[in-house]
């Protein structure tokens, strides 16, 4: 089963997480997008646009009535609860588009499967009109004849896969066909109360109170029905693959042969949470663990539960911590009611996959070659446990790329089963090893995918920690701190030698930091930005807790001669403390501490990490603020507004073209991260010549209330943002 994307919820106080890569072409940038629609209903769209005031209490300023989501985007089309107009509104950015005033009477929209129309379903006492809209401006393109006329509130229609101007309508009288607005033929009465049409000749109609029926049609309204199943059925019809699903009961086309199934066949894909499935059953909502099918949450557990009435949800999950109760008519945040729901656990570095040794790949010992995807299993390895993930941290290795064309090749890693999405997270030239941080949710049973774009190339994976759902044990919260440096043996004159190992201690200055309830014995891990300065021979490093033994697992690799950094989280040993240990060659090394995972109190929401299948945010490449070829000038410090203002963002943010060795730093646009000469204080991202690939997931602060990313760039560029996650607010000092 393909899994859907959905809406995003908005929250206060942020910070953004981000990968930056430096890349060269289009070519090694990211794959066009393929992501798919998630599956809308008009309660899921009713919360698009909502916004949570960081104190409990969740504001729908744009609230959709009779929401439905557009074929392939993650668009929804609705009516403006406050305007009126039918409007198309994008969930990543809020952004609404509004069309026409809509008449009196609606009680439902319909988009048609190639999303050109907007079908309004229209009461006029008792004749129901059909009006069609389109899709592109939301005008009105006319009314199809003089309606449907019906003897009760049964009416079902949908629109014809393969044929756009096609649609089926069924009611108690008769089923209808329209071509572009024109009846074109009708078939005898039906009892109607749902109805599916699986292609341009066969639909399916259930009656209220009967059995199901099978509807056979031309483009020309020739009409045949039949009865497939005799008996009552209780519940919506819904095509499951090649399945007919009806209320609890699955049914195999063509033959409509039942066949057993249990409730998490049954469960429909929660619209953002990749690892988690929801099924609205007759007393309520089931979550279910997308890795095992095991029930999460029953309907009157505390997670679906109003916690000051005690009375029962009956809604569907709509995604980023929300409920939509369906017979209220309201919101609510369920994070306080969801135990350890994007809690952190780290583990010390290990190896869960390597292609060199088939590891992780059943003993196979395979490259991955061009265009081509593999599955991981991350969940029961490294000390990641087997179920109760939501998402994983993993350093992703691309070691020793070869046979690339352009010279170029690209890794993209995301949720297992989820369309490939368009974006980048490792880059890496022929003839080089590349790794990068990942923060990504795992789906299906505790995979990931990932795909290789050109030429051929080794993959390695480690696993760093996890963020659980809510049966896991309780866990640590993010949380943001002014960058600062822990170490740099530039200042000593003493680099790290073949065999070496350096100790860092950040804790004294952390526990400085003015969190509530904390210091430094709270800690468990560390976000740490390690920058490797021209070092004598190409290598590796490897960040570990002081007092464990040497992993296997590398935290970053260089060249010789090269500046190279990249973003490590670590689990912390006793006092807080972590090694730096350097193979071969010297090396200087410089520390610079972001963030923490602490044990704060879990009474708060802050700190939970919330993953999203990724998306691209902006490529100034497309558009830029820049004139000419769009690239950032060198010394140019620019203020962006995040999409999602008041939350955490996690992202990968690619610079290409670059036009020679240089630096990119982000920083708040509400704090002090510059130096008095107006220059960063830390970067976020070295490189050492023209055109080089390199990449380094960087955390920044973007501010408390009017989020917003501050870049500079020492040396033109290009930039490319892809998103995949936040951390909830209140989780930063002030």
């Amino acid at each position: 089963m393909r899994r859907n994307q959905g809406r995003r919820s908005t929250i206060t106080r942020c910070a953004i997480v981000v990968a930056l890569t430096t890349v060269v072409s289009t070519s090694h940038v990211g794959a066009e997008g393929r992501d798919r629609p998630w599956s809308g209903s008009d309660a899921a769209a009713l919360t698009l646009g909502a916004t949570y005031d960081g104190w409990g209490a969740w504001n729908v300023p744009g609230a959709l009535r009779h929401g439905v989501s557009i074929p392939d985007t993650t668009e929804v089309v609705g009516i403006d609860v406050h305007t009126k107009r039918l409007t198309r509104l994008d969930p990543r950015t809020t952004e609404a588009t509004s069309g026409a005033v809509m008449p009196a009477g609606v009680f439902r929209l319909l988009v048609s499967p190639g999303a050109t129309w907007v079908y309004a379903f229209i009461d006029e006492a008792s004749v129901r009109r059909i009006a069609r809209y389109s899709l592109t401006s939301l005008e009105s393109d006319g009314s199809f004849g003089t309606g449907v006329s019906t003897t009760g509130p049964e009416l079902a229609a949908a629109g014809v896969p393969g044929d756009e101007g096609l649609l089926l309508v069924a009611s108690a009288d008769d089923v209808s066909l329209f071509r572009d607005g024109e009846l074109v033929g009708a078939g005898q009465p039906l009892d109607v109360f749902s109805m599916v049409v699986v292609d341009g000749t066969t639909a399916y109609a259930k009656g209220s109170g009967t059995g199901v029926s099978r509807i056979t049609f031309g483009g020309t309204g020739v009409f045949d029905v039949a009865e497939v199943l005799s008996e009552f059925v209780d519940g919506f019809l819904r095509l499951q693959g090649p399945d007919m699903l009806i209320g609890d009961r699955l049914f195999s086309l063509p033959s409509f042969v039942e066949r057993p199934a249990t409730e998490f066949d049954l469960a429909r894909p929660d619209p953002i949470y990749p690892a988690r499935y929801f099924h609205d059953g007759a007393r309520g909502i089931k979550i279910y663990d997308a890795t095992s099918g095991a029930l999460l949450v029953e309907p009157v557990a505390r997670c679906l539960e109003d916690a000051a009435t005690g009375v029962e949800y009956s809604g569907v999950i709509v995604g980023g911590g929300v409920i939509y109760d369906t017979n209220a008519g309201k919101v609510a945040d369920i994070f306080d009611r969801c135990g350890s729901y994007g809690e952190f656990t780290p583990v010390p570095p290990d190896r869960v996959f390597d292609s060199r040794t088939g590891e992780g790949n059943r003993g196979i010992v395979r490259r991955l070659a061009a265009d081509s995807t593999i599955r991981v299993k991350i969940h029961g390895r490294g000390g990641v446990p087997e179920f109760g993930v939501e998402s994983v941290v993993l350093n992703v290795t691309a070691v020793h790329q070869a046979n690339s064309a352009s010279g170029w090749n690209y890794l993209t890693v995301w949720p297992a089963g989820y369309d490939q999405p368009t974006v980048s997270s490792v880059n890496v030239a022929n003839g080089a090893t590349v790794g990068n941080m990942v923060t990504v949710s795992t789906a299906a049973d505790g995979h990931v995918d990932v795909y290789s774009n050109a030429g051929d190339v080794d993959l390695v994976i480690d696993v760093m920690g996890y963020f659980a759902s809510a049966i896991a044990p309780r866990g640590s919260r993010y949380v943001s701190v002014p960058k600062f440096r822990a170490a740099d043996t530039r200042n000593t004159g003493t680099p790290l030698g073949p065999g070496q190992a350096m100790t860092v201690s950040p804790g004294s200055k952390l526990g400085a930091l003015s969190f509530p309830s904390w210091d430094r014995h709270d800690v468990t891990a560390l976000v740490l930005n390690v920058t490797a300065v021209q070092s004598t021979t190409g290598g590796h490093l490897r960040v570990y807790p002081s007092g464990s033994a040497l992993p296997p697992a590398s935290s970053m690799n260089f060249a010789a001669n090269e500046d190279v950094n990249r973003l490590v989280t670590v689990k912390t040993g006793p006092a807080g403390k972590v090694d730096v240990w350097n193979p071969a060659g010297f090396v200087d090394v410089v520390v610079d501490v972001v963030g923490a995972y602490v044990d704060i109190d879990h009474a708060s929401q802050a700190g939970r990490f919330v993953g999203w299948v990724p998306f691209r945010w902006f490529d100034t490449r497309e558009a830029s603020p820049y004139p000419g070829d769009g690239r950032f000038p060198a010394g140019e410090l620019r203020t962006f507004s995040v999409p999602y203002p008041e939350e955490n963002l996690v992202a990968n943010v690619t610079a290409t073209q670059t036009a020679g060795s240089g630096y990119v730093s982000l920083g708040s646009a509400s704090i002090d991260d510059f130096e008095p000469s107006g220059l960063w204080k830390t970067s976020s991202l070295n490189f050492s010549s023209t055109d080089e690939t390199i990449g380094n997931q960087s955390i920044v602060f973007t501010g408390y209330i009017d989020g917003g990313v501050e870049i500079y760039t020492s040396t033109r560029t290009h930039l490319v943002v892809d998103l995949f996650g936040y951390y909830t607010a209140r989780g930063s000092p002030t």
